[in-house]
């Protein structure tokens, strides 16, 4: 992720990490130093920055659950339910 500055020039890079005890750490990919923790689903299996901007990252579970943020607010914005086995990968993410 990131972040444009009114300039254009980029501010900061963040990392993320995901965790089976459904943490999600957002680092500041420079200083490895943690900015935020995400609430997630159980079982964090992928993650995956839209390839659009990056500011939105998707999360999925072996719940089969995938879970978008929106990193600059540090909210979710959706959970999707309702797949039969967890992604395993985010692959079939888009780029529109």
């Amino acid at each position: 992720y990131v972040d444009p500055s009114a300039s254009g020039a980029a501010s900061r890079k963040l990392a993320a990490a995901g965790s089976y005890d459904g943490n999600i750490g957002l680092y500041d990919s420079d200083t490895g130093e943690e900015v935020t923790t995400l609430d997630g689903p159980t079982d964090v299996e992928f993650l995956c920055w839209h390839p659009k901007g990056g500011t939105v990252l998707l999360a999925g579970s072996t719940d089969g659950t995938a879970w978008m943020y929106h990193a600059p607010t540090s909210r979710c914005l959706q959970v999707f339910v309702g797949h039969e086995s967890g992604d395993g990968g985010g692959g079939g993410v888009s780029a529109g």
